[in-house]
């Protein structure tokens, strides 16, 4: 049993909810663990357990182990790991099981098709993509006995070639005439042709490469982003003066920025966000009428001054209350009290 008691008492200190330099002399009314979590947002303050979640304590396995484990793996055709691959953490482990399950979801398909699946991946419309790919296929398809038998096929294909290496209109169309003066047109248009499918192609593996860059660039952003808001969030220990928060207040908050708990015209929403719109005018009204009290959340004075003094109101009425809510052992309402009672009661001796 005292043992029992040890580990609890251990505990409460551990968590920062106890501090024995504040312990009541009489014990408080009884509230649920909850309640108690709630109350201690303006009354416990931060103390060094007020930090991001950190990492579990638990020894994580050996690169060595890792490295058995993903070799393993490889050896029964599970993963594709290549010999310069080094796996140093489970996280190297779960990116390499991640693409591997990728790669065997689009070994069906053919070097186009895996061509756009990533630029659609990668935010390209999906019109633009294959109208490119149309002009691909198009010039491809032009057979050599076409080229031969229609001159002005041909004078299309050699002035857009140049177009397409930078030249200006006027300098193309001299170079294309050029080439008919000295009868090379021929062999110029099918040399144009394999250079306008190579150019398309390039092209788009450009745009593509290019909206990866960007997409990368923006994890990277909201990465960051995400990085300063926890740090705000764990490391201010006041957003109202005069209130402080613990770290399960802190919890509560990161969450609520971060949990996604819907999608709104395609866009991740948290429950905030959701609420602002399932509700928009009783929202709107609620945070402006906060905002024009703090003058733009700057000044909670109004606000602090208004919770202290309904405090103060609350604790005088339970002085002034005659005993409702504490009934003392000697009460001095009624002019005689409960001592004098018992004295005089003859039937108590």
């Amino acid at each position: 049993m005292d043992d029992n008691l040890d580990l609890d008492m251990k505990s409460l200190v551990e968590d920062g909810d106890f501090n024995p330099s504040e312990t009541p002399s009489d014990p408080p009314a009884e509230t649920s663990t909850e309640d108690a979590a709630e109350e201690s947002v303006a009354t416990v303050a931060p103390t060094e357990s007020t930090q991001p979640p950190e990492e579990s304590s638990k020894e994580a396995p050996s690169n060595a182990a890792l490295s058995a484990f993903a070799n393993l793996l490889a050896d029964e055709g599970v993963v594709s790991l290549d010999e310069n691959k080094k796996i140093e953490s489970t996280n190297d482990l779960v990116d390499l099981i991640q693409t591997t399950i990728k790669e065997n979801e689009l070994a069906h398909l053919s070097d186009d098709q895996k061509q756009a699946l990533k630029a659609f991946e990668n935010g390209i419309p999906v019109e633009e993509f294959l109208k490119s790919q149309s002009t691909v296929q198009t010039i491809a398809n032009i057979t050599n006995e076409q080229i031969e038998s229609d001159p002005k096929l041909r004078r299309s294909l050699i002035k857009d070639s140049y177009l397409a290496k930078g030249f200006s209109e006027d300098k193309a169309d001299r170079l294309t005439q050029d080439s008919f003066d000295l009868g090379r047109d021929v062999e110029d248009a099918v040399e144009a042709k394999d250079d306008q499918v190579k150019f398309q192609k390039q092209r788009i593996a450009n745009e593509i490469a290019d909206q990866e860059k960007q997409q990368e660039a923006a994890k990277k952003q909201q990465e960051a982003e995400l990085k300063k808001l926890k740090d705000k969030v764990y490391k201010e220990e006041e957003i109202i003066p005069g209130i402080s928060f613990n770290k399960k207040t802190a919890d509560k908050v990161y969450e609520s920025m971060t949990k996604v708990v819907g999608e709104v015209q395609g866009q991740p929403v948290n429950q905030m966000m959701k609420d602002r719109i399932d509700n928009p005018v009783e929202f709107e009204h609620r945070l402006h009428y906060v905002y024009t009290l703090t003058k733009g959340f700057k000044d909670f004075s109004k606000l602090v001054k208004t919770s202290k003094s309904k405090a103060v109101s609350e604790f005088e009425a339970k002085l002034n209350n005659g005993g409702e809510t504490y009934q003392a052992p000697l009460s001095f309402n009624s002019g005689t009290s409960i001592l004098d009672k018992i004295m005089e009661n003859p039937n108590i001796k």
